[in-house]
């Protein structure tokens, strides 16, 4: 696959784990952080951000992308729990906030998104599971649909989009993603 070839050597490029609340990108990003410890392989968690910070999430985004773009190293693999480049779109479409278009030095052809598909009732039961039904629950459907319109619209000369079956045990997930 594009991600690792036979002999163990990642592709460079980002990959980004994406998804709603609770489809498994944390699990997934955790697990392959553990496994994979290459010198030319990066992890980036962006983190949930404060309800409080919301109103400024546009500019935030931004920003991230920015930075990012500025310590890109084409020369790495990074794994991103999460990118703005595709979260900020979605998001977007779900609070009525102007659509961004981020672009950066991956381009073309270095994003690589991968869409853990879960159904809702299961990621609303995983949140719930681990106590996590905050204001993010009430748009969860709203999130999933945005995600699977999203998903399918990608411009596919800028990125490739591969979607995992996030119902999957973990370890079956970091098989079926070194595959891609």
């Amino acid at each position: 696959g594009i991600a690792c070839d036979d002999q163990g050597t990642w592709a460079e490029m980002i990959f980004a784990l994406e998804g709603p609340d609770g489809c498994g990108k944390t699990t997934l990003y955790r697990r392959l952080k553990q496994l994979l410890t290459f010198d030319n392989m990066k992890f980036v968690n962006w983190g949930p951000f404060d309800r409080d910070l919301w109103e400024q999430i546009g500019k935030l985004e931004q920003r991230d992308i920015a930075l990012f773009s500025s310590m890109y190293d084409r020369a790495s693999t990074y794994i991103c729990d999460r990118f703005a480049v595709v979260t900020g779109p979605v998001y977007a479409q779900v609070y009525n906030r102007p659509i961004p278009a981020y672009r950066g030095p991956w381009e073309p052809g270095g994003l690589v998104v991968c869409y853990l598909r879960v159904p809702q009732e299961i990621a609303l039961q995983r949140m719930s599971d681990r106590g996590d039904m905050g204001v993010i629950a009430e748009r969860h459907a709203q999130i999933h649909q945005a995600y699977e319109r999203w998903t399918q619209g990608l411009p596919t000369h800028l990125y490739q989009t591969h979607i995992l079956d996030g119902t999957r045990p973990i370890d079956a997930l970091v098989v079926d993603f070194q595959r891609i």
